[in-house]
Formats: structure tokens, C-alpha cells, sequence
């Protein structure tokens, strides 16, 4: 078999599972983490304290080790969609997100994504990261 029909193959069995998933973002069973492998050739690989999946989204929740911003949390947010290139489909839209984060029970905490120093830059998916920050920052719009 060759690698354009193992990618192939692979993108009809992620059709076929997304078609099965309701609408609404749902939490994946524990279980269900816990059985996913550390992938190869990442040993810092970190498995998500939680996830969420619809027919649209994957959500990914990260509770950070940071001891500067005891409590921080980090949502890695992506469509389920797959392109024939094997990356995630693009184009998370603000409000998007937004809703997602509600959805997801962290409405009231103030996200911020993160634009790194080129040297601390990791761009390997279509995913969008928004940081959760259990005490706001003092700068945003205020009504």
C-alpha cells in the first residue's frame, strides 16, 4: 500500500468518525486519554487533562506547570477536518473561538493567544492555542 492511499485511507476513517459526533462540543471519556500513546520521537510530549470533540472542533485542555502563573491553563483549539495533506483545515475565526472557550465552562476566564519570539515559535498544526488566566490582566476593554 502506498503512502497516498495510507493518507487516503486515513482520511475516510476520520470522515467516517467525525460524521458520528454530535454538534455540540462533548468531553471524551478519561479512559479514553489515558489510552492515548506517547508519540514517538517526542519525549516531552504532554497527554491534554482534558478533551472535547464535536463534528467541528477538537479542543484540547492543558493545565501548565508554570510557576509564574500559578493556575494558568491553555485550550489548543482546531477544526476536525482534515485536508488531503494530512494537516488540519484552517481559518478558526475570532468569534469562533470565543464561543468554544464558553462552551467549554472557561466563559469567564480571559484567554489570550500568544504571538512567541521567533526562536520559541512551534507551528506544526493548524491549531490555535488560547492561554486561560485564572485572574485577568489589566488591559482589554472595560465597559
Amino acid at each position: 500500500m502506498s503512502k497516498r492511499d495510507i493518507r487516503n485511507e486515513m482520511l475516510r476513517e476520520n470522515r467516517a468518525i467525525i460524521g458520528k459526533l454530535s454538534a455540540r462540543l462533548t468531553l471524551v471519556p478519561l479512559e479514553e486519554l489515558e489510552a492515548i500513546p506517547t508519540p514517538e520521537g517526542f519525549p516531552d510530549w504532554q497527554r491534554p487533562d482534558a478533551v472535547w470533540r464535536s463534528r467541528n472542533y477538537l479542543v484540547q485542555l492543558y493545565v501548565c506547570k508554570n510557576d509564574d502563573y500559578p493556575g494558568l491553563l491553555r485550550l489548543s483549539i482546531s477544526r476536525c477536518k482534515v485536508r488531503p495533506d494530512g494537516r488540519f483545515e484552517d481559518g478558526l475565526t475570532w468569534d469562533e473561538l470565543y464561543a468554544i472557550k464558553a462552551e467549554v465552562g472557561y466563559g469567564n476566564w480571559y484567554g489570550i493567544e500568544v504571538y512567541p519570539l521567533p526562536e520559541d515559535l512551534q507551528n506544526v498544526q493548524n491549531m490555535r492555542h488560547l492561554w486561560l488566566l485564572p485572574v485577568p490582566l489589566k488591559i482589554g476593554f472595560k465597559s
